[in-house]
Formats: C-alpha cells, sequence, structure tokens
C-alpha cells in the first residue's frame, strides 16, 4: 500500500515574514525583556507611523478594554446601571440616561463627594464600548500640563491634539482653583471649548461651581455663556458619600465603646445597666483638653 505524503499548505512571502516577525518578538519578550499584553505597541498604546516623527494610537490593544483612557483605575468599571439612585441624583442620572442619544454637552455642579465625577465616568464608559474612543482629564492637572516648560514640547503637542478631537471629553473638577482663574485659565479651557465645539465635539464638565459661580471665579462670562448654551445643566445635590462612609465607621465605633462601658458598670454594680442610658468615657485626649 501506498503510504501518502503529508499535506502542507504554502502560504505567500508576506505572511511567511510577519509570522517569523511575530515569533521573533515573543522569543525575545520571553527570554530577554518582559512579556507585553499587546505586541504590536509594547503597552504603550501609541504606535510610531511615517517617518517616525509622529504617533497614533494603537488600535489593538483598544479592543476588549471597557473603560476610556484617563479614566481612574477605581473607575474603570463603572456603568450607568451601577450607580445608585437617591434624591439628590435622581435629575441627573434622568438627563444621563438620555446623554447618548442627544447631542448636547452635560455640565454637573454640585456639592464634593455627591458622585459627578462617577456619573460622568459612566457615560464615557458607555460611550467607549460603543465608539471606542473617548478621554478622561482632570482640569487642574491638564491646566498644568498645557503650560509651557511643564513637559516636553511633544506631549504638550499630542495633549493638545488629544484635546480638541476626542468625540467625548470628561472635564473633571472645572473652576477648582483656590481663588480666581488666572489669564492662561480662562484663554485656555475657553479656546478648547470653542474648538470642539466648532468641530461638532461634545463633552461632559464637572463642577462644585454652578455657571453663575464660574463666571465670578473667572472673572469673565464667556465660558459659561458657551456652556449655557451648548450644554444640559443640572445639580448633583446630597451628603458627601466619601465622608458619610467614614462617619458610619465612627458611629459604629462609638456603639462599640457604649455598649463596652456599660458592660464595664454592669459587672461592677452587679447588676443591669441599659446601655442607653450609660454615659461613655472620656478619651484621654479630651481629658487633657477638658483641664
Amino acid at each position: 500500500m501506498n503510504r501518502q505524503e503529508p499535506q502542507f499548505v504554502s502560504v505567500g512571502t508576506g505572511l511567511q515574514e510577519q509570522i517569523a516577525s511575530m515569533q521573533a518578538k515573543a522569543l525575545a519578550a520571553t527570554a530577554s525583556g518582559p512579556v507585553f499584553r499587546c505586541a504590536s505597541c509594547e503597552d504603550t498604546g501609541w504606535i510610531p507611523t511615517g517617518d517616525g516623527t509622529r504617533v497614533d494610537r494603537c488600535t489593538v490593544c483598544r479592543r476588549g478594554r471597557c473603560h476610556a483612557e484617563g479614566v481612574p483605575l477605581n473607575e474603570q468599571d463603572t456603568a450607568l446601571a451601577s450607580i445608585q439612585v437617591r434624591t439628590g441624583n435622581r435629575s441627573a442620572i434622568d438627563v444621563a440616561q438620555r446623554f447618548l442619544s442627544d447631542t448636547k454637552d452635560l455640565y454637573l455642579f454640585g456639592p464634593v463627594g455627591t458622585g459627578k465625577t462617577k456619573l460622568a465616568i459612566a457615560l464615557l464608559n458607555e460611550f467607549y464600548a460603543k465608539h471606542q474612543s473617548g478621554l478622561f482629564v482632570r482640569v487642574a492637572k491638564v491646566l498644568y500640563q498645557l503650560q509651557p516648560g511643564n513637559v516636553p514640547d511633544e506631549q504638550r503637542h499630542a495633549l493638545e491634539r488629544r484635546l480638541s478631537s476626542e468625540p467625548l471629553l470628561v472635564l473633571d473638577d472645572i473652576g477648582s482653583e483656590r481663588d480666581s482663574a488666572t489669564d492662561f485659565t480662562r484663554r485656555t479651557l475657553l479656546m478648547f471649548y470653542e474648538d470642539r465645539g466648532d468641530a461638532g465635539l461634545r463633552a461632559i464638565l464637572t463642577s462644585n461651581l454652578t455657571l453663575d459661580e464660574l463666571s465670578r471665579q473667572q472673572s469673565d462670562d464667556r465660558l459659561s455663556s458657551r456652556i449655557a448654551g451648548r450644554a444640559t445643566v443640572v445639580g448633583v445635590d446630597g451628603t458627601d458619600f466619601r465622608l458619610s462612609g467614614r462617619a458610619t465607621e465612627s458611629d459604629r465605633a462609638g456603639w462599640g465603646l457604649q455598649e463596652e462601658f456599660a458592660r464595664t458598670v454592669s459587672r461592677v454594680q452587679g447588676d443591669s445597666v441599659d446601655r442607653r442610658e450609660a454615659e461613655p468615657p472620656i478619651p484621654a485626649q479630651r481629658k487633657k483638653a477638658c483641664n
């Protein structure tokens, strides 16, 4: 019986070279360097183009990522459905649910810790899941990076292009300067917001300030006027959920002290003492302050 020779599928020279190159990269990475999750950009997120003087964002490692660039680590899985509806944020969530199908910007304002940034990130992540684009920046940090001399010119110019071209941009904590805004802050924020408006690109802005307060903080009405004309303005109210969590822990610690004191008195007196009527001992620090 004639023995059949094994059949091989021939491939073109170009494909062979690509396979060989990929294998060489994998071997080199495992043998003498780190193993990158994305071999195309080596986890930098950027790929050189043309003569190597410019870069484009890597389109390989972006697949499968569920969060936009710049989103803080603890918010990378945040989605609109995961946000708890409260009395203070109900209106904002109603507006947010219509945001992706709308054409207007969104301005979220309210006290510290009421969930403005979390809501903005939830919308950005959902936009990213559909369009694979979007950027989150904190205004104070980005203003520092945009000032000449603070970062290399190439990095600053790349950031300027991103701010003017991302389909959806979150500007977090606008108006957070301790005192009134500088001329650089006013001109920079107005320029980028106008550039994005002229290009039909959308933005979500968060702030502790109403638009009237932002006008006073900036000593200029132009940015507030542009926002009022292009954005849905909605307040987010309520207690600081970050500080309220600490208060809850403090209360529980206080309850524990009261219960321990009640048990101690009960053992000394030999009868039952209602812990609600027992006065807890004064901590040593407070005794010194009282004396």
